[in-house]
């Protein structure tokens, strides 16, 4: 369920929590909670790639290691989630995450780990609040297109003050990076400039 201080930020958020059953959980949540299903329905549902969801407590070397590839859209990671993160990342481990994940620790303060480690680095966007982006007319922010495939997005993209020579691999119409990707260590970072 969403945070206690999303509807203190102005962001609105239903503070219930949902079932896994329950077939309307995009519905009144924030932004990054609707991600959650939606991705998991995309991969698991629709792909049948196994996925498992990590607790901010497993996101430690041990909780890591069995994974290749991790998937983060929380924007309140704690810092030692993240700074597991970037030790399994420079160890071989993809990171896939959007440009506004893990911006924020445990106590909603900005942290620079992630963009310190990979030299990607957002304008902060707040968190957005959806009815749900399937009844409630939520608009589009663009469509990205990577040879005869193409996507559309919502809950909007953001600029870079840096992409720290990342390949930006597509942009949206006005030339900001749409997803990036970056060698660190031994793995890499992809940053999708949107959700998911």
């Amino acid at each position: 369920s969403t945070y206690v201080w999303d509807p203190l930020t102005g962001s609105g958020g239903n503070t219930g929590v949902h079932p896994a059953t329950n077939t309307g959980y995009e519905s009144n949540q924030m932004d990054y909670v609707e991600e959650h299903y939606i991705l998991y329905i995309a991969l698991q549902s629709h792909s049948s790639i196994p996925v498992d969801m990590i607790s901010e407590e497993e996101l430690t070397a041990a909780g890591l290691a069995p994974y290749s590839v991790v998937i983060i859209t929380e924007q309140d990671i704690p810092d030692s989630g993240l700074n597991a993160l970037v030790t399994w990342m420079q160890g071989g481990g993809t990171l896939v995450m959007h440009s506004a994940a893990g911006f924020h620790n445990e106590y909603h303060t900005a942290s620079t780990i992630l963009s310190d480690a990979t030299g990607i680095v957002p304008v902060f966007r707040e968190r957005q609040y959806h009815g749900s982006i399937f009844t409630h007319g939520v608009v589009p922010s663009g469509t990205v297109t990577e040879g005869s495939n193409s996507a559309t997005c919502y809950s909007g993209n953001t600029t870079f003050t840096s992409t720290g020579g990342a390949t930006v691999f597509d942009t949206w119409g006005d030339a900001t990076p749409a997803v990036l990707e970056k060698t660190i260590g031994s793995g890499r970072v992809v940053v999708w400039n949107a959700f998911f």
